[in-house]
């Protein structure tokens, strides 16, 4: 990846990470949540919000290549609230020459055990679901990223 492009990235990191606070917002708002800023304050509303409204919604959803980026955007930015909370994250860009999410928008998670942070790809991990046919599973997605992180 072109350094110049990592530069950029980081310096745009809190526009992306101010960003995300309104996209995240606006997913609940249109998913229906009567408060949808709920899920930026209390992370059990967050967790409902994901593996109740957003898991069926997801799970039969017919995703059409206009809504692609539209939905990517939306998973990731909540994956990365998620995973944010609950493992103590942070935002970065990757700067590891060395990782697949080399030059890419991470959510640096601190394993349970406190001896080790692992970058967690979240629009990536969006783009796995989006792009699967049917019967998405979200739990089963955070399932699975969450037993790397143990």
């Amino acid at each position: 990846m072109d350094p110049k492009l990592i530069e950029k990235r980081k310096l745009e990191l809190d526009n992306f990470v101010n960003e995300s606070f309104a996209v995240n917002t606006d997913f609940a708002s249109r998913l229906g949540l009567e408060n949808p800023f709920e899920i930026l304050m209390n992370f059990e509303s967050l967790k409902d919000f994901m593996f109740t409204t957003v898991h069926n919604f997801m799970k039969h959803q017919k995703i059409t290549s206009e809504d692609r980026v539209w939905m990517i955007t939306r998973l990731g930015y909540l994956l990365g609230e998620y995973f944010k909370e609950k493992y103590a994250g942070y935002w970065t860009v990757n700067e590891a020459p060395d990782s697949p999410q080399y030059g890419h928008y991470v959510i640096h998670a601190k394993s349970p055990s406190g001896n080790a942070h692992y970058p967690i790809n979240v629009f990536g991990a969006a783009t796995e679901l989006v792009e699967q046919e049917d019967e998405r599973d979200l739990i089963q997605l955070v399932t699975e990223i969450e037993a790397v992180i143990q």
